[in-house]
């Protein structure tokens, strides 16, 4: 069985599912950052997007495509947040 990626993968999809969690994500963090989020909702704050994406997934036609930007820009996120928090 021969398997091809762009097949199962849409790109632009991809793409459009990283942007959309990297806003929300940086979004929640310069909340934090600026208002300051109570210790007790902080983790939700951070988990609720990515949970909300994983949640959506169910409903669109191209799963895959859909989780893996979920899951890059979750990643991209959190190292801007880190790198940020490093800096000052």
């Amino acid at each position: 069985m021969h398997f091809h990626i762009s097949g199962v993968l849409d790109f632009k999809q991809v793409r459009n599912s990283a942007i959309q969690i990297i806003i929300v994500l940086l979004i929640a963090f310069a909340v934090d950052k600026f208002i300051g989020l109570p210790e007790s909702i902080r983790l939700f704050v951070y988990l609720a997007p990515f949970v909300l994406h994983l949640l959506l997934s169910f409903f669109m036609k191209k799963k895959e495509s859909w989780l893996l930007g979920g899951i890059l820009g979750t990643l991209v996120s959190m190292a801007v947040i880190v790198v940020v928090l490093l800096a000052s």
